[in-house]
């Protein structure tokens, strides 16, 4: 993960910059640490530095896409996993990744999905 020292700024203003610059946002992740925030945007999830944002820069730390819109996307709650995540597609897939490596399908016919308080596992529902 990044190394993240700086004065944290409003929070409000920080998203509202980011969907200025992509309208069609439909969900906003902050990592646990605060430290990296990613949008999610049809069938791409694009990550931002927190203190670039801060510090007025707007460019991508970088973007990844997946085959079907991404419908769910949740970060580790815990401490010693900051950089994992999983997505559910539309198409129901539930997908893993340790940020910044490409997320890969672990689980199918999947509703939702969220990860448990300590981070070791994640919860789904078909």
């Amino acid at each position: 993960m990044l190394a993240c020292s700086y004065e944290r700024p409003d929070p409000a203003s920080l998203c509202f910059s980011v969907l200025q610059e992509n309208a069609e946002v439909t969900q906003l992740c902050l990592s646990a640490d605060q430290c990296v925030l990613a949008a999610v945007v049809q069938n791409s999830v694009i990550f931002y530095s927190i203190p670039d944002l801060a510090a007025g820069k707007t460019q991508p730390l970088q973007q990844q896409t997946v085959d079907g819109f991404i419908s769910q996307f949740t970060w580790s709650k815990d401490g010693r996993h900051l950089n994992e995540y999983v997505i559910v597609t539309g198409d129901r897939v539930l997908m893993h990744a340790a940020y910044p490596v490409q997320p890969v399908g672990v689980a199918e016919d999947v509703l939702a999905a969220d990860w448990a308080p300590q981070g070791t596992c994640v919860a789904y529902s078909r």
